[in-house]
């Protein structure tokens, strides 16, 4: 299902957000001058998370010049009936990557759309091992996505071990994700990462290794509640990237802000405080 966000046709200015949405503005800057980036964006429910990545999806993904956008954007959501599916926001990742690459509706047209976009990095040369690691990957990748294996494939991998598996699909979700960032900056958005499993977690941790030397933003967006997955997520990144690691917790906006942002949100000019107060006194901020 679709996040749906706010009321169709009300929309209100960015309010008390300006020195948040310039720090992403520089790192999204930085990764498109080729440094890598990995950004926590922290916050409660409601106080803008979203919005502010609404905001710099617009900016990343508009072209200037009649020429292509100036990233690649992917953003994947982790949901909380899913918590216990492992690798679910790199299934979704995947699954939306293919069917808006090749319109692929099928469990036979993703696996095409996965064959050929495979056979494409590796023609271009942004696969590592070429066309034989493309093969490999298009394995790994299938049996996460449950779709059709070459028989040969089936077997091998039923004779694996769960770990072996385990290893070999973190990797080939690394070197894919590898290879679209060197055809285009590229930025990954995971949505609501304090529902992650533990699997997510450590591949997000596996990719931060690609924050140093790819042109790549992790951008993870979770509430602080969860600190428990957020303070391990900078731990990894205190240790694996911390020049290129950045932390931004949202505040609640103040009073007067709040004020601002409701007539900029119904477009009026004085709101009647019988609804002003207990609107302000309901959403604190």
């Amino acid at each position: 299902p679709e996040k749906m966000r706010g009321i169709d046709g009300l929309r209100a200015q960015l309010i008390g957000r300006d020195e948040e949405y310039q720090k992403l503005k520089t790192a999204l800057n930085a990764v498109e001058h080729g440094q890598g980036q990995l950004v926590s964006l922290i916050g409660e429910a409601g106080l803008g998370k979203s919005r502010l990545v609404e905001e710099l999806r617009s900016v990343a993904v508009t072209a200037t010049n009649n020429t292509v956008a100036p990233v690649t954007w992917r953003e994947c959501r982790c949901l909380e009936l899913r918590t216990a599916t492992g690798y679910w926001p790199f299934i979704d990742l995947l699954r939306t990557y293919l069917l808006r690459h090749m319109d692929a509706k099928s469990k036979a047209d993703r696996a095409a759309s996965l064959a050929q976009t495979l056979n494409s990095m590796a023609e271009r040369g942004d696969l590592a091992g070429g066309l034989e690691r493309a093969n490999e990957i298009e394995a790994l990748l299938s049996n996460l996505l449950s779709l059709n294996l070459k028989p040969a494939w089936k077997e091998r991998l039923k004779n694996s071990s769960p770990q072996q598996v385990q290893f070999q699909t973190f990797l080939a979700i690394y070197d894919f994700l590898v290879a679209l960032a060197r055809r285009r900056p590229l930025v990954l958005v995971f949505e609501d990462l304090h529902w992650a499993d533990d699997l997510s977690l450590d591949l997000v941790g596996l990719l931060m290794e690609a924050v140093l030397s790819e042109s790549m933003m992790l951008l993870c967006v979770y509430r602080p509640r969860y600190q428990h997955k957020g303070m391990r997520l900078s731990a990894i990144a205190s240790r694996k990237c911390p020049e290129q690691y950045l932390e931004i917790n949202l505040r609640e906006l103040t009073p007067k802000q709040s004020q601002t942002f409701i007539k900029s949100l119904l477009r009026v000019d004085v709101l009647p405080s019988i609804i002003e107060a207990p609107v302000l006194r309901q959403t604190r901020g």
